[in-house]
């Protein structure tokens, strides 16, 4: 039997710009927008993302009470946001063997899962505010890149 892992002070979202196709966030267009996560917006946001799932891959739709059994591999605690690095850190408890061993094997970027309002700029781009966490996701690549990942 496969003992859960405890991960430490890791870093699973930013602050500043991504890059999301409009559908991703049901906008108009079928193009690419960008989306500014201000320092605030984020900081605002740890407490929302406390005792939230870890799930391997993102579901098809955001976690519910009905579904969260389906998916969760472990469980998110201590978050905390770093002004340093305008990051979220948090203590990521994985229980599940097989997601164990993916990261042992390399998948160990991580993807917020959240809802989110977005206030438009002007053209493609957009202010990411109210975000409030649902899940954190284990994925081959995420968003932000390898920024975001367990094992830095």
């Amino acid at each position: 039997m496969m003992k859960a892992k405890l991960f430490r002070a890791v870093p699973f979202a930013r602050t500043g710009w991504q890059s999301y196709a409009a559908g991703e966030l049901n906008l108009p267009g079928d193009g690419m927008v960008r989306a500014f996560r201000s320092p605030l917006e984020v900081k605002h946001s740890a407490a929302t993302f406390e005792g939230v799932p870890i799930t391997v891959d993102h579901p098809a739709d955001l976690l519910t009470a009905d579904s969260a059994e389906r998916h969760t591999v472990g469980i998110v605690s201590a978050v905390s946001f770093d002004d340093a690095s305008g990051q979220l850190r948090a203590d990521l408890m994985i229980w599940e063997p097989v997601a164990i061993r993916q990261v042992a094997d390399g998948i160990r970027e991580l993807s917020g899962g959240y809802a989110a309002k977005y206030e438009p700029r002007g053209g493609n781009e957009y202010d990411q505010v109210n975000i409030r966490g649902n899940h954190i996701a284990l994925v081959p690549a995420g968003r932000s890149g390898s920024a975001q990942r367990i094992g830095g």
